[in-house]
């Protein structure tokens, strides 16, 4: 099974029986040191790091804490890090395992940098800090479970240099299919898939633990969920699930279905378009 199947939410915690529990993240061994869950989070690829930021008011201005992972999801320590705003810098002080953190007498949200041994990552925050998002993205989830059918486009890298775009389809009550572009496909039924390597290759057929689909991406057990933004028509929201880690934002329309979402894990810069709900689709066994 490609690193793309779902891959991420195994470790996630959010049941064995899930279509969303594929992702194959390695286990942490010096395990990141996360940030507290009430500041606001969000995380960017750098080359083949995993750059998260999270923010929340302190007495003297803003607490800043970068949390940095590694392709091997262990926390990255020894590393040079800055932090940036309004003309002001600060050196992050070691807080855990790939923790950095500073304070900056600058008030309020706004730009952000972050600078990792050279290298300047732009982290935009809102103009107002976001209130809590925990019962938005609760009612996200529950309509996802609740859908017949769902098809997305998935941008998945491990670095710069690497990528693979699949087109994934799921349809309930336990049925998934994926196709690599230019590479395998698969097709899941209950407890029951078929793999290909190439599209002129032959299926292998095996057996795997039942799924249940359709199932978001980002789970059912996650923290600081916060409410980036907000128009007429559209949702942004930000969150972390602790047992991966990943870090997610996502675009969720009026009726709190995802446009789009990307995902920042352990060499996993993920990034979703979705492109139908409830359509007549069908899943079949390969002929």
């Amino acid at each position: 099974m490609p690193v793309a199947l779902f891959g991420v939410l195994a470790a996630a915690g959010c049941g064995g029986n899930s279509a969303a529990s594929q992702i194959r993240i390695p286990p942490a061994k010096g395990r990141p040191t996360l940030p507290p869950r009430d500041a606001v989070v969000m995380a960017q690829e750098d080359g083949t790091l995993a750059v998260a930021l999270a923010a929340r008011p302190a007495a003297s201005g803003i607490e800043l804490i970068a949390t940095i992972v590694g392709p091997d999801n262990q926390g990255k320590d020894g590393l040079q890090v800055e932090f940036g705003k309004r003309n002001v810098t600060k050196t992050g002080k070691p807080c855990g395992s790939g923790c950095y953190s500073a304070q900056l007498p600058a008030s309020g949200p706004g730009e952000v940098s972050v600078r990792v041994s050279g290298r300047t990552l732009e982290f935009k925050l809102p103009a107002r800090w976001p209130p809590d998002a925990t019962a938005l993205v609760r009612r996200a989830t529950a309509v996802f479970n609740r859908l017949d059918s769902v098809r997305y486009r998935e941008a998945l890298a491990s670095s710069p240099q690497t990528g693979i775009s699949t087109l994934w389809t799921q349809v309930a009550p336990n049925r998934l299919e994926y196709s690599i572009r230019g590479g395998a496909d698969g097709i899941v039924i209950g407890g029951t898939r078929w793999d290909r390597a190439t599209p002129s290759a032959r299926w292998v057929k095996s057996a795997i633990q039942p799924i249940t689909a359709p199932a978001p991406l980002w789970g059912s057990r996650n923290t600081n969920a916060r409410l980036l933004s907000r128009t007429k028509d559209s949702y942004v929201v930000s969150l972390l699930n602790r047992s991966i880690p990943a870090w997610f934002t996502i675009s969720l329309d009026r009726k709190l279905l995802p446009r789009s979402l990307d995902m920042t894990a352990a060499a996993h810069f993920m990034h979703h378009d979705y492109l139908s709900f409830n359509r007549p689709l069908q899943i079949e066994p390969p002929r």
